[in-house]
C-alpha cells in the first residue's frame, strides 16, 4: 500500500492524490471526504447535535474562481499561489475587492485618500520613512505610534526604542519633569509598550497588558499612590476590564494621564502652560511654537532624523525600572516598510476594512478619527479604537 495517498473507509483501496493545487483543496478533495469519511448516522457521532452533511456535493464556486486566475493576478499575488487561493476561496467578489484594496493602499501611501481620509498623507523616503500629519487635538503620544506637537500637529516615528517625549529641567524651579517612552515593533509598525514621568526624584511608570494593570510607583509594583509624586495628585481609573489610567495632577485643570488599552500606552497633556513647559524639549517639539529641534537647538525638518534625535542616550538616566530592547548606544532602528510588504500585508490581511475601520471609530473625537482609522487599519485589529 502506497504511504500518504487517499484511501477509501474499508482500507482496501487507495486513490491517487490529486496533481494540481486546486483538486486538493476544493471539489477533489471535498468530495473525497464526504465521500469516504463522513459520519453517516447519529449513532455513530460523538458530537451532541448530530448535523450530517453526507451526500451533499461540492457546490462553492470557489474552485471557478482559482481556474481563472490569471498570470496577471498571480503577479498581484506575489507569484504566492497559497495567497491568491485564499483570496479565491472568498469569490471573485473577494478576489475583486482585495485586489481593489491593494490599489487603494498602494495610493494611500502617497496621496490623500478621499472621504474622510482627507488629511492622511503617508510619504515614503528612502524606503523607511512613514509620516502621518494631522492638524489639531490634544497633545501627547498614543497609538502607531503618533506624536502630537504643542501646537496640535501630528507626525508617526515608527523607531522602537526609549524616546524622550518631553523634558523640562526648570518645571517648577528646577524641580524637573521628563516623559519617556518605550516603543516595540509590532509586525511592520511599532507602537507604544510603555512610559514613564519623572517629577523630581519621583517616577511612575505604566505599562501595556491584556489582563491588568501595569503600573510601579517609585519602582514598587502598584505601590500606594495616595501620596502622590512630588507632592503631585496621582488618581488611578479604570475606564474598562481592558482601560486603565493614572491620571496626575500638576496645577487646576493641568494634567498627565498616562493611559493603557490592551497593550496600547498613551499619554495626554492636558491643558499644558507656559509656567510648566515653557523651556520643554523632546519629541514634542519647543513650547508653544512645536518646532522641531534637535539637542543642539537646531531645526530638523526630517522625522526620521528627527525621532532618532530624542532617543534616550546611554548618559541620560535610566527613568524605566529596568532597561528591555534597542537601548543607546546602539541606534534606533526603524521598520523595514516597503511597498512590497505593504501589499502583501494588506493582501494577506483582510480581516479589517476601511468601512470597518471607519464604524470602529465612529465615536471617536473628529481630532483623533482619522489617526484612530490609520491605527486599526496598519494593527489590523478594530478593538484599536479603544485606545481613543
Amino acid at each position: 500500500m502506497k504511504e500518504n495517498d487517499w484511501m477509501t473507509r474499508d482500507g482496501a483501496t487507495t486513490l491517487d492524490l490529486p496533481t494540481s493545487k486546486s483538486g486538493k483543496l476544493f471539489s477533489q478533495a471535498y468530495n473525497y471526504c464526504v465521500d469516504n469519511w463522513c459520519v453517516e448516522s447519529d449513532d455513530d457521532s460523538l458530537f451532541q447535535d448530530y448535523n450530517s452533511a453526507c451526500g451533499k456535493r461540492y457546490t462553492s464556486t470557489s474552485e471557478q474562481v482559482f481556474n481563472a486566475l490569471t498570470e496577471e493576478d498571480l503577479v498581484t499575488c506575489h507569484g504566492d499561489e497559497a495567497l491568491c487561493m485564499e483570496l479565491a476561496d472568498g469569490g471573485s467578489d473577494s478576489l475583486d475587492e482585495a485586489l481593489e484594496t491593494l490599489e487603494e493602499f498602494d495610493d494611500l501611501k502617497n496621496t490623500p485618500s478621499t472621504g474622510d481620509f482627507d488629511d492622511i498623507v503617508i510619504e515614503e523616503e528612502s524606503g523607511t520613512d512613514i509620516v502621518f500629519e494631522e492638524e489639531s487635538g490634544p497633545v501627547g503620544a498614543f497609538g502607531d505610534p503618533h506624536i502630537t506637537l504643542w501646537t496640535g500637529k501630528q507626525y508617526d516615528f515608527h523607531g522602537a526604542c526609549d524616546l524622550v517625549l518631553v523634558k523640562n529641567p526648570s518645571f517648577q524651579n528646577g524641580l524637573g519633569l521628563t516623559i519617556h517612552l518605550r516603543t516595540k515593533f509590532s509586525k511592520m509598525w511599532s507602537f507604544i509598550e510603555s512610559a514613564v514621568l519623572r517629577i523630581g526624584n519621583d517616577t511612575l511608570e505604566l505599562k501595556g497588558s491584556k489582563d491588568e494593570a501595569l503600573y510601579w510607583i517609585n519602582g514598587e509594583f502598584q505601590g500606594d499612590i495616595s501620596q502622590g509624586i512630588a507632592g503631585h495628585h496621582v488618581e488611578f481609573e479604570t475606564l474598562s476590564t481592558v482601560s486603565r489610567q493614572l491620571v496626575v495632577n500638576l496645577n487646576g485643570k493641568e494634567k498627565i494621564i498616562l493611559k493603557m488599552f490592551r497593550k496600547l500606552v498613551r499619554v495626554d497633556i492636558v491643558f499644558p502652560t507656559k509656567e510648566s513647559f515653557g523651556s520643554s524639549e523632546g519629541l514634542m517639539g519647543a513650547y508653544p511654537t512645536g518646532e522641531k529641534l534637535g539637542r543642539d537647538k537646531t531645526v530638523i525638518e526630517d522625522i526620521n532624523t528627527f525621532g532618532k534625535e530624542w532617543q534616550v542616550l546611554a548618559d541620560e538616566d535610566m527613568l524605566f525600572r529596568a532597561g528591555e530592547g534597542v537601548q543607546a548606544p546602539e541606534l534606533c532602528p526603524l521598520p523595514d516598510v516597503t511597498a512590497h510588504t505593504l501589499r502583501s500585508r494588506r493582501l494577506g490581511e483582510l480581516s479589517i476594512t476601511e468601512e470597518d475601520a471607519k464604524l470602529a471609530c465612529a465615536r471617536v473625537s473628529p481630532n483623533f478619527f482619522n489617526a484612530c482609522v490609520f491605527d486599526v487599519l496598519a494593527i489590523n485589529d478594530a478593538d484599536a479604537a479603544g485606545s481613543y
